[in-house]
């Protein structure tokens, strides 16, 4: 046979970024969580259960500072990965407490040109509730390769390591740390099956 040539060829890349954070204070902004729920009832929105609310700029001194450090991650992500010459402000951020039972239904956050979520307390474990980014064509992914195990007589689900046919991304919760993703990545919260609260920052950016 003769020789052949193939060469792939990468049409778009998928990604998050992780940014870990060693300097702000989780005691204090838990604190301020406390005081927030014995007085306040919270908001409903993609949280199944749990406890949300929206915090404004000057309310927690170590959430601010939390606040800064992400939004100066966001910044070098755009500027220096990216190479888009703009500056970054925080549009607006919640606090978001899942328990046991909790989660957050799937979502993705309009109106806000990247998003994030900060850990402020988190066991170790996926059973606190791990972020799951899932691809638009899931479904279709899902049903090919369900396709693919019954023509070919695989007897399970076909399985490759290979990323193209990933139809979502697993993230378990960690403490200190920040995922920071564009706004069209559809993700959801599983649900907490630990007895540890799981307690979090979600936010959004814009231009400023």
């Amino acid at each position: 046979m003769a020789s052949i040539g193939i060469e792939r060829k990468t049409l778009w890349k998928d990604s998050i970024f992780d940014a870990t954070f060693d300097d702000i204070d989780n005691d204090a902004i838990i604190s301020f969580y406390e005081s927030l729920v014995e007085k306040e009832k919270g908001v409903r929105r993609s949280n199944i259960g749990g406890w949300q609310r929206d915090v404004k700029y000057g309310e927690c001194e170590a959430y601010d500072d939390a606040m800064d450090k992400c939004v100066h991650v966001v910044k070098h992500i755009f500027n220096d990965i990216y190479k888009v010459d703009i500056d970054i402000k925080l549009a607006n951020s919640w606090l978001n407490s899942n328990n046991f039972g909790d989660s957050n239904a799937y979502h993705t956050h309009p109106g806000c040109i990247f998003s994030g979520v900060y850990y402020v307390n988190a066991s170790k474990q996926k059973e606190n509730g791990s972020i799951n980014f899932i691809r638009p064509n899931n479904h279709t992914i899902e049903d090919f390769k369900n396709n693919l195990s019954q023509r070919c007589g695989f007897g399970k689900l076909w399985q490759t390591t290979d990323m193209q046919f990933e139809s979502n991304a697993d993230f378990m919760p960690q403490q200190n740390h920040a995922y920071l993703f564009p706004p069209w990545f559809g993700h959801e919260v599983k649900r907490n099956y630990s007895q540890e609260n799981r307690l979090v920052i979600g936010m959004n950016f814009n231009p400023s």
